[in-house]
Protein backbone atom coordinates (compact mmCIF):
# COMPACT_ATOMS: atom_id res chain seq x y z
CA UNK A 1 0.00 0.00 0.00
CA UNK A 2 2.88 2.37 0.78
CA UNK A 3 4.38 1.75 -2.66
CA UNK A 4 1.08 2.60 -4.33
CA UNK A 5 0.77 5.81 -2.34
CA UNK A 6 4.35 6.77 -3.19
CA UNK A 7 3.73 6.05 -6.87
CA UNK A 8 0.60 8.20 -6.95
CA UNK A 9 2.36 11.09 -5.23
CA UNK A 10 5.38 10.76 -7.51
CA UNK A 11 3.22 10.79 -10.65
CA UNK A 12 1.17 13.76 -9.46
CA UNK A 13 4.28 15.83 -8.68
CA UNK A 14 6.13 15.16 -11.92
CA UNK A 15 3.12 14.67 -14.17
CA UNK A 16 2.06 18.30 -13.83
CA UNK A 17 5.59 19.72 -14.06
CA UNK A 18 5.64 19.61 -17.86
CA UNK A 19 5.80 22.70 -20.04
CA UNK A 20 2.39 23.36 -21.56
CA UNK A 21 2.15 23.24 -25.35
CA UNK A 22 1.51 26.70 -26.75
CA UNK A 23 1.69 28.36 -30.15
CA UNK A 24 5.02 29.90 -29.14
CA UNK A 25 6.46 26.48 -28.25
CA UNK A 26 5.35 25.03 -31.56
CA UNK A 27 6.80 27.96 -33.46
CA UNK A 28 10.11 27.57 -31.63
CA UNK A 29 10.21 23.88 -32.56
CA UNK A 30 9.47 24.67 -36.21
CA UNK A 31 12.16 27.35 -36.27
CA UNK A 32 14.73 24.98 -34.76
CA UNK A 33 13.79 22.29 -37.25
CA UNK A 34 14.32 24.55 -40.24
CA UNK A 35 17.68 25.76 -38.92
CA UNK A 36 19.10 22.22 -39.14
CA UNK A 37 16.51 20.05 -40.92
CA UNK A 38 18.81 17.13 -41.80
CA UNK A 39 20.00 16.70 -38.23
CA UNK A 40 16.44 16.77 -36.86
CA UNK A 41 15.11 14.47 -39.56
CA UNK A 42 17.81 11.90 -38.80
CA UNK A 43 17.09 12.22 -35.08
CA UNK A 44 13.40 11.55 -35.72
CA UNK A 45 14.17 8.52 -37.90
CA UNK A 46 16.48 7.09 -35.23
CA UNK A 47 13.81 7.76 -32.59
CA UNK A 48 11.11 6.00 -34.62
CA UNK A 49 13.32 3.01 -35.41
CA UNK A 50 14.16 2.67 -31.73
CA UNK A 51 10.50 2.44 -30.79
Amino acid sequence: MKKLTFLLVFISIFGYAQTPITDANIQTAVDLFFQTPLQHTLSMVIFLIGM
